[in-house]
């Protein structure tokens, strides 16, 4: 399907960011890779939740003024967010409370990089589709 598009997300669990981009576009096909956004997780997906603290305060109750801390203001920068995540939420499971915080958050507040360079990369997938331009009209 020519109007087919594709995003690869990954987390990035500490790899360097370019060589696992590369490696990554290198197993797409060389004639669809303008058609491919690849985006990674800068440390952990846990640092795209934990950039909208009120939806975690909304998911689970958590203060805002403890997620509004210094360590949480840049949630990339977070040596292990999911650890964190496990710290002010006891019994926290990744799947089911990445669910629940998913459902309170708002795009436009979350603080993380990663997560705002994601959602531009989409929103412009999808301009692709719903723009009607094929590969050949693509960068």
């Amino acid at each position: 399907n020519p109007r087919a598009r594709f995003v690869v997300l990954r987390d990035n669990d500490g790899a360097p960011c370019s060589e696992l981009k590369k490696r990554l576009s290198e197993k797409c096909p060389s004639n669809r890779r303008s058609l491919i956004k690849i985006r990674l997780v800068m440390q952990m997906l846990e640092a795209w939740l934990l950039g909208d603290p009120l939806a975690v305060e909304k998911a689970y109750g958590v203060k805002r003024q403890i997620l509004n801390r210094r360590k949480f203001r840049d949630p990339d920068a977070l040596a292990n967010a999911s650890e964190e995540l496990k710290k002010l939420v006891p019994g926290y499971q990744k799947v089911s409370g990445a669910r629940e915080i998913a459902k309170h958050m708002k795009i436009q507040q979350n603080k993380s990089r990663s997560f705002k360079v994601f959602w531009e990369g989409l929103e412009a997938l999808v301009a692709t589709i719903v723009g009607g331009q094929g590969p050949e009209e693509e960068e």
